[in-house]
């Protein structure tokens, strides 16, 4: 890439690094960020923490999607260590208020824990991918599976 190009970040110098799933975890977290500032106001009992605390938990996300790094396995780490427990507490809160709540409020619970459910799987993929030194390698080696 050219760092002195005005354009740099164009979409047409974008380009994808093979077995690393970071972006596209940064984007649904960020998705989740926005879902749960922009229902706030709408819905203040959207989880059963305190308003402050639901935009505490957005910034969490940002700034955990902000890390995402190809480099670093500790930020991918990250990922699921945030996206697994939220994942598991957000359903937990959609299901058990289902009765009580407004069909659009369980909608709201039920694509933040679908945006939380893809970013964890594809933070464990990066990670596996991380462990078994995959990252930036095009496909796979011939007979990779054959056995010895």
């Amino acid at each position: 890439m050219n760092h002195d190009n005005p354009t740099f970040g164009d979409s047409s110098e974008m380009h994808e690094i093979p077995h690393y799933y970071g972006d596209r975890v940064r984007w649904l977290f960020l998705a989740v960020a926005a879902i749960f500032l922009i229902a706030l106001p709408l819905y203040p009992h959207l989880t059963p923490l305190l308003p402050l605390w639901q935009i505490v938990l957005a910034v969490v996300l940002v700034v955990v999607a902000a890390l995402a790094n190809p480099h670093k396995r500790w930020s991918v780490i990250l990922g699921v260590l945030v996206a697994a427990p939220l994942l598991v507490w957000i359903e937990t809160v959609a299901v058990q208020e289902y009765a009580e709540s407004e069909m659009a409020l369980f909608l709201i619970r039920e694509a933040i824990a679908l945006a939380l459910l893809f970013g964890l799987y594809y933070s464990v993929k990066t990670v596996r991918a991380m462990i078994f030194h995959q990252i930036g390698k095009k496909g796979t080696e011939p007979h990779e599976f054959d056995r010895d």
